[in-house]
């Protein structure tokens, strides 16, 4: 039996400087803001001085209360100066399994085109004197408003005594250009847990929570230039939240620590945010992934995308992380902006609700085509420019419903963008004498001379490479109709592909732009329900049955079979309907027949009897009861999405050895959707486990969810 749970709520992370729910803060091992002055810092060589926040214009105000440390306050510093600023000695505590220790600190900064800054650490050797110092971040240059910076991993010095130095360089003249320096405030050293993975997406709503930036630039808040607002909520990361990013600036937004799940077959890991962008001409973004080695210590930052750029409002971006499952990373956003007089800057990056998705993919089957009615469901887009929801240019409305997916659903396309709009990952039946597969979608499409697209197809290698071919190219125009598109994917069955719609706008000064290319009602035509056995060979073609099992051979799987063993009678009222039993007969009247009953004549001992009457306990929304089974001396429970059934993906195992005839429901299901509750008994001894539901013929549905329970 299936039961909905009826309430919906839209759940978000809430983050702060120095705790979120991602990571646990166990210990402030040290802080200063500088509010009393020096304390026990010192400096190497001077410049550094510590004091009150400076009030002209064009100087940064503390980042909290009124004093910071900075090179020289209020002044630009000297040129050829070489100094550091040195932090009282700070004894770092052992660290357990699972816990790390890190160095975070807010920072502004304006350096010269050949100046820069860089954090080092010094250990007290054994015998009393310090090591040379070692570097720890990468240089702070160029510009960058007040951003928080940090070292994740000091866990390699844990149990040592350490001095932290920020570290500060002047070229000399004739080199010597200065500007307002560097500043620090907030320096904090945490003992942490880092979390075990995102359930929810990373919406900054809180600030910045556990994440930082590697050098500058980057900033947590409300946008008010760019985009001038969040993809949801009020906050958002950026590259710079109030104006054009600075030139000659290289950062990285990073993540927290995630452990990363493993994947079971068919299922898959994506990273997926929401982002907005506006290049300059030789400026772009890119993601990038670190991972933890076995010895503790980080893999240099990796590309894990192409570039990123130049313009797109906002769009769901996803990346593909199912290699790296069971890997502990963090995922990084890398800027890069050019110098002069190649800089043309521009609003940059902004970056929110970042989440991982895990699970398994849905496909635009015939019985499940993408209508986009619910939004982007499990498609992405490659580099922007793909939106998702209702049309308010080219085409008068959508195909069907009132949402598709366009290249700008309200303007034309931006010039010099180049983007993919990817299906979820789709197993393709294998062959079937006479049985064709078609890509089958709707589409409206009105391009500049110069600008087009094409449909592609990628194939995934047993190498995890994905080698893509191109199925077919569009002309400039639909004229002005939403008309139907078919392309033959027969020559590719039994393989694992991706679709992809991909849409080409050239540069200046070629440019010229259009309305794009809309994209509605997408199916994949030949496996109406999506199980991988093409219709003309599949023993039951509207309901999902990967295995086609067939007990009594009689070319109707037992999904769709009204009488599985053959014996005559119908598995609804059959007391063994899997196992040929004409008489029925059931010596200890235990419901199950004596021909499938482990112990015919112990009616204590049998295959539990479906759980009948699940329901809401009186006056909750989260406590589920139903009436005992027959012979069930414990209950599993299984949940899943409503969205999903269509998949023939009943849930999850959600709880196994239940004893009581009741369980609590804590978790709410996304907006807009629902979950889908089936029990099933367990009997102790030989009877082993009863059904989880059954259809009015009487015949139990195959679960395509691989961690059902077992």
């Amino acid at each position: 039996m299936h039961r909905t749970i009826g309430f919906a709520l839209t759940v978000s992370l809430t983050f702060s400087y120095g705790a979120s729910s991602h990571a646990a803060v166990i210990e402030i091992v040290y802080q200063d803001g500088f509010e009393s002055g020096w304390g026990d810092w010192f400096t190497t060589n001077g410049v550094w001085e510590v004091g009150t926040q400076c009030t002209e214009p064009g100087w940064p105000p503390a980042y909290e209360g009124t004093e910071y440390a900075g090179t020289v306050l209020c002044l630009e510093y000297p040129g050829s100066t070489d100094s550091t600023l040195v932090s009282p000695t700070i004894a770092l505590p052992p660290v357990n399994p699972g816990e790390d220790l890190r160095l975070r600190f807010m920072q502004w900064f304006e350096y010269a085109a050949s100046d820069w800054g860089q954090v080092q650490l010094s250990e007290r050797l054994p015998g009393g004197g310090w090591s040379d110092p070692v570097v720890l971040s990468l240089n702070m240059a160029s510009v960058s408003d007040w951003s928080l910076s940090g070292v994740s991993f000091l866990t390699p010095w844990a149990g040592k005594q350490v001095k932290i130095g920020f570290y500060h360089q002047a070229d000399p003249f004739p080199f010597g250009e200065v500007g307002r320096g560097w500043y620090i405030d907030d320096v904090r050293v945490e003992r942490y847990v880092w979390a075990s993975l995102w359930e929810q997406a990373a919406d900054f709503e809180g600030g910045w929570g556990d994440w930082v930036a590697g050098s500058g630039v980057w900033q947590v808040g409300a946008p008010t230039s760019g985009p001038g607002e969040a993809h949801g909520g009020a906050f958002c990361a950026a590259t710079h939240l109030a104006g054009d990013y600075p030139p000659d600036t290289d950062s990285t937004l990073a993540s927290p620590v995630t452990v990363l799940p493993d994947v079971l077959p068919g299922e898959e890991l994506w990273l997926t945010f929401w982002h907005w962008m506006g290049f300059g001409a030789s400026d772009y973004g890119q993601v990038q992934i670190t991972e933890r080695l076995l010895d503790g210590t980080w893999s240099a930052w990796t590309p894990y995308s192409g570039i990123i750029g130049p313009e797109s409002d906002w769009s769901l971006r996803g990346v593909d992380l199912t290699p790296r499952a069971g890997k502990t990373v963090r995922f990084g956003f890398y800027h890069q902006a050019d110098h002069y007089p190649f800089y043309e800057g521009g609003p940059g990056w902004y970056i929110d609700d970042v989440s991982l998705r895990h699970g398994m993919p849905h496909p635009p089957v015939a019985r499940r085509p993408a209508t986009f009615e619910r939004g982007w469901g499990d498609w992405v887009a490659s580099n922007g420019v793909w939106q998702v929801g209702i049309p308010a240019y080219g085409p008068p409305g959508a195909h069907t419903g009132t949402a598709c997916a366009a290249t700008i659903l309200d303007d034309d396309y931006p010039a010099d963008t180049d983007s993919w709009l990817v299906t979820p990952t789709i197993e393709l039946p294998g062959t079937c004498a006479g049985q064709d597969l078609w890509l089958r979608f709707w589409h409206w499409f009105s391009y500049a001379a110069n600008d087009g697209g094409q449909i592609l197809l990628y194939e995934r290698l047993p190498d995890g490479t994905w080698p893509g071919t191109v199925l077919d190219t569009l002309p400039t125009s639909s004229g002005g109709a939403w008309t139907v598109k078919a392309v033959d994917l027969t020559a590719h069955a039994g393989k694992t592909v991706r679709i992809v719609f991909n849409h080409t706008a050239d540069h200046y000064p070629f440019y010229e732009v259009g309305p794009g290319w809309y994209i509605d009602d997408v199916e994949i035509q030949g496996d109406w329900d999506g199980d991988q056995a093409a219709d003309l060979c599949d023993n039951c073609p509207e309901v999902w049955n990967r295995s086609q099992a067939d007990l009594d051979g009689d070319g109707s799987g037992d999904v769709c079979d009204p009488d599985d063993d053959g014996d005559g009678g119908p598995d609804r009222l059959d007391n063994c309907p899997r196992v040929s039993n004409p008489a029925q007969a059931d010596t200890d009247a235990d419901g199950e027949g004596d021909a499938c009953d482990c112990a015919p004549v112990d009616v204590t001992a049998c295959r539990p009897g479906e759980v009948t009457g699940l329901r809401f306990a009186v006056g909750s929304k989260v406590d589920l009861l139903w009436s005992a089974a027959a012979c069930a001396d414990s209950y599993q429970v299984l949940r899943g999405l409503l969205s999903n059934l269509p998949w023939g993906d009943l849930g999850s195992c959600r709880a196994q050895g239940v004893v009581a005839t009741t369980f609590s429901e804590q978790e709410n299901p996304p907006a807009g959707d629902g979950f889908g509750i089936l029990v099933r008994g367990l009997d102790a001894g030989c009877g082993g486990a009863g059904s989880w539901t059954r259809d009015g013929e009487g015949s139990e549905p195959e679960n395509s969810n691989p961690r059902s329970c077992p």
